[in-house]
């Protein structure tokens, strides 16, 4: 309410905060900062982007896909131990690793697809499907049953091991 200025500002000094309350190290200020970035720059296209290009078909389903990207990426900031460490990483030449981490990449690369599949299917049903059967009969119980397969697909993939809690390394 008071302005662009003063709401960029404002959400550039939350994900700051954010970033240090993860931890007190360079790489939590970075990624607080980074993600203030993607927000800010995120405000500011919403604001000059024509209306045009926002209900272009896919455009949806481009914007999850770039913001996934972008969040995949900043986990990297997240975890790495140190700066000297981030910088190695960012160094790094990725076409110039031997054929096993080429094929590493790829299977990566093909189970981020594959996990993000469902992530777009939803985003399709609530925009397209949904829509059309509002007051249908079978709205209600076809939307219980994606959110059960949803909630087991969560179960059978969930991590068991007894990897500990992050905010207990304080």
């Amino acid at each position: 309410r008071h302005g662009l200025a003063r709401l960029l500002l404002a959400t550039w000094g939350a994900m700051l905060l954010s970033g240090l309350w993860h931890g007190a190290r360079w790489n939590f200020v970075i990624w607080g900062a980074y993600h203030a970035t993607l927000l800010l720059l995120w405000k500011l296209a919403q604001r000059r982007m024509p209306d045009a290009v926002k209900r272009m078909p896919g455009a949806g389903v481009l914007q999850v896909a770039l913001m996934f990207v972008l969040t995949q990426a900043s986990w990297l900031l997240f975890r790495v131990p140190s700066l000297e460490r981030l910088v190695g990483y960012l160094q790094l030449d990725p076409f110039g690793g031997t054929r096993e981490q080429f094929v590493a990449a790829a299977v990566l690369l093909g189970i981020t697809l594959a996990v993000s599949t469902p992530l777009v299917l939803a985003l399709l049903w609530e925009r397209r499907v949904a829509p059309r059967l509002a007051g249908h009969p079978l709205l209600l119980p076809v939307r219980t049953t994606g959110w059960a397969l949803a909630a087991a697909g969560m179960a059978v993939f969930s991590r068991m091991d007894s990897m500990q809690f992050i905010y207990f390394q304080f």
